[in-house]
C-alpha cells in the first residue's frame, strides 16, 4: 500500500507539473509552439543497488544473491512540444532490468523538460511511472515474484541537432514481494528491493 500511495502521488506531481507548464505558456499564440514526435533509445544503460546483497535465498544447491550492477536499456516514444527555450516531452516506453540473477520487463509513462542552455545543449529534469512484469529468478532455486509498480525521478542532458546524444541519470525506486517458492526454500527477507541509481546513454531522434 505504501508503494502504491508514493506511486500515485508522483503520477499526481506529474500530471500538476505538465498543467502548469502548458498553462505558463496559455496566453502564446498558436503558431509559436512546434510539435513533433521523437524517439530515444538508451542501449547502454546501468542501473546499481547497492544493497543488493541484502537479499538472499538458499535451496539444495547453496546461496543465491544478487549483483550490485544491473543493465537496463529502454527505448521510449512520444511527442514534445517547443515552447520558447525549451521542449516539453510527454512519452511511454519500454524496457528491460537485467541482473545475472533476475530478468524483468518493464513498461513506463514518462514527462520531462528540456530547456536549451546553449545553442544544441539542452538539461532539464524528468520523472517517470513504471510497471514492472514478469519478473524471472536465474537462479537455481525454485522461486516466483510478483509484478510491481515503481518510479524514478532524475534528469538528462542532450547535445546535437535532430539526432541528438543523451545521458540520463536517475533515481529509480521498485521492489518485488515474493509471490511462491518451493519446499526447503529459505530467504532474507519477503521482499526484493532493486532501488538505486541508474544512468543511461544513448540517442535522440526527432521526427
Amino acid at each position: 500500500m505504501r508503494l502504491l500511495f508514493r506511486t500515485l502521488l508522483l503520477s499526481t506531481i506529474l500530471v500538476m507539473a505538465s498543467v502548469w507548464l502548458q498553462s505558463g505558456y496559455a496566453a502564446e499564440e498558436t503558431n509559436s509552439s512546434n510539435r513533433s514526435m521523437v524517439v530515444d533509445i538508451l542501449p547502454a544503460s546501468m542501473h546499481a543497488n547497492f544493497k543488493a546483497d541484502n537479499f538472499w535465498v538458499r535451496g539444495p544447491n547453496g546461496k543465491e544473491v544478487m549483483s550490485i550492477f544491473s543493465s537496463y536499456p529502454s527505448v521510449d516514444t512520444g511527442i514534445t512540444w517547443q515552447k520558447l527555450s525549451g521542449y516539453l516531452d510527454l512519452k511511454a516506453g519500454a524496457g528491460m532490468l537485467l541482473n545475472y540473477r533476475m530478468g524483468v520487463f518493464s513498461a513506463y509513462g514518462l514527462a520531462g523538460w528540456y530547456q536549451e542552455v546553449r545553442p544544441g545543449v539542452l538539461f532539464g529534469p524528468h520523472g517517470s511511472l513504471s510497471y514492472f512484469f514478469k519478473p524471472e529468478w536465474w537462479g537455481d532455486t525454485d522461486i516466483d515474484f510478483d509484478n510491481s509498480l515503481g518510479w524514478s525521478l532524475g534528469f538528462h542532458v542532450a547535445a546535437g541537432d535532430r539526432l541528438t546524444y543523451v545521458l540520463s541519470v536517475d533515481y529509480t525506486s521498485v521492489a518485488f514481494d515474493i509471490a511462491r517458492h518451493g519446499e526447503g526454500i529459505t530467504h532474507s527477507d519477503d521482499k526484493l528491493d532493486m532501488s538505486g541509481v541508474s544512468v543511461g546513454f544513448g540517442i535522440r531522434v526527432e521526427l
